[in-house]
């Protein structure tokens, strides 16, 4: 049986456990605000084919205002969540 062994470990300290490994800032806030912006438009013309909704504090809302704000929501943290993963240009970009 062949065995594989390890000889250099490296100790994790308090600094390098802190550290946040994560993409570009820009582009995350670039696709936060590019999906906010779809996702108001797509999400409005979804809510529009509901007609109404009823909410509990709010009272009836047009379908497309409800739309528009759960499609924008939901966009621009999907989209931030995606632009930020990319890193293609190092941690700013």
């Amino acid at each position: 049986m062949n065995s594989l062994a390890f000889e250099e470990f490296e100790v994790a300290t308090a600094d390098s456990l802190s550290e946040v490994e994560a993409g570009g800032a820009l582009l995350g806030v670039l696709g936060a605000i590019g999906g906010g912006v779809g996702g108001f438009f797509t999400g409005g013309v979804a809510g529009a084919a509901v007609g109404t909704i009823t909410l509990p504090v709010v009272g009836t809302i047009a379908g497309t205002t409800a739309g528009a704000i759960g499609g924008a929501a939901t966009g621009a943290v999907t989209g931030g969540i995606a632009g930020a993963n990319i890193d293609t240009w190092g941690k700013w970009i």
